[in-house]
């Protein structure tokens, strides 16, 4: 290049540096970024094991050097955060999610979704249960047929049962569970056995808590009842409606 000797050194490093910084902002970040954006589950599944494997590797070293960072800050008398903690509270977010509706920068549904989420350990279930009276329950003796008819009727695929005597909840029976049943057996009672148990929460009980223990315990109906009078049920579409309508 005809450059002088003493520039040789100096032209050679910053030419250097800047092919390192090219590749490594295109190999190294731009590249490995769009492969994940077009394949997310694919990349975890083939990073996921490396991944875990190099940390696993790394954790003594790692340990290692938290536990010399946590002794030059005690020297400097600085007491070691665990973690970060919660920059803002469920109300702060609910005024920026506001404020992004209003700025334009949400959209009504999205706006309802998000204020809905999180204002969800904040209601209750007997802000979001369909009221007993307008439940479509069926007695101990409904037939297989009549429930076929009940559910086309109101397109849902889950009834209460209740005793005809007493009135008490039995439970809850899936119209899949009777689809099966051919003959005689379509105009006679429904088995007992296709009779699900039916859990009991309190009215108070919050959605959130009651969305994670639903779906923990794979749950698509409770009944809400309280001194052992039912005040309605809940499924988990009705929850996940609470979200939606906020």
């Amino acid at each position: 290049l005809g450059l002088p000797e003493a520039a040789v050194h100096p032209t050679a490093f910053i030419i250097a540096l800047a092919i390192v910084v090219f590749l490594h902002t295109v190999i190294g970040e731009m590249v490995p970024k769009n492969i994940t954006l077009a394949g997310p589950e694919a990349s975890v599944l083939w990073l996921g094991p490396p991944m875990l494997a190099f940390c696993n590797a790394t954790k003594p070293l790692l340990l290692a050097m938290k536990w010399a960072a946590r002794k030059v800050l005690k020297l400097w008398r600085i007491e070691a955060a665990e973690a970060v903690k919660t920059v803002f509270t469920a109300e702060e977010l609910a005024g920026l999610v506001s404020q992004a509706r209003t700025e334009g920068l949400l959209d009504p549904e999205q706006h309802a979704r998000i204020a809905g989420a999180l204002a969800l350990h904040q209601r209750t279930a007997a802000d979001a249960l369909r009221p007993w009276a307008t439940v479509a329950a069926v007695t101990e003796d409904t037939s297989p047929a009549s429930l076929e008819v009940l559910a086309t009727r109101t397109g849902r695929s889950r009834f209460p049962v209740i005793q005809r005597a007493t009135r008490q909840v039995l439970g809850f029976v899936h119209v899949k569970d009777v689809l099966g049943q051919h003959g005689p057996a379509r105009r006679e009672p429904i088995p007992r056995d296709v009779i699900r148990p039916l859990a009991t929460v309190p009215p108070d009980r919050s959605l959130a808590e009651l969305l994670i223990a639903m779906r923990r315990e794979r749950r698509h109906m409770v009944l809400v009842s309280e001194d052992h009078v039912p005040l309605g049920v809940l499924t988990l579409d009705d929850v996940l409606t609470a979200i939606m309508t906020g």
